[in-house]
C-alpha cells in the first residue's frame, strides 16, 4: 500500500485499500496503523508534504 501510494500520490487510500484486497476501509486502517504506526490519512499527508518538497521517501522508513 505504501509503495503504491508513493508511486501514485494522487491515488485515494480507499482505492489502494481495495487493490490490496480489503473490502473494508476500517480494516485497512487498522492493519495500516499496526504496520506503520500512522493512520492512512496522517501517513499520506506526511508523505505528500515530503514529495512536494522533493524529499526522499522510502517505504522501509515507514514500516515498524
Amino acid at each position: 500500500a505504501c509503495a503504491m501510494f508513493i508511486e501514485n500520490p494522487g491515488m485515494e487510500m480507499r482505492d489502494i485499500a481495495e487493490q490490496c484486497g480489503f473490502s473494508s476501509q476500517s480494516n485497512f486502517s487498522i492493519v495500516f496503523k499496526y504496520n506503520t504506526g500512522f493512520t492512512p490519512g496522517d501517513w499520506s499527508r506526511m508523505v505528500k508534504a515530503k514529495l512536494i518538497n522533493n524529499e526522499k521517501v522510502d517505504v522501509d522508513d515507514y514500516l515498524l
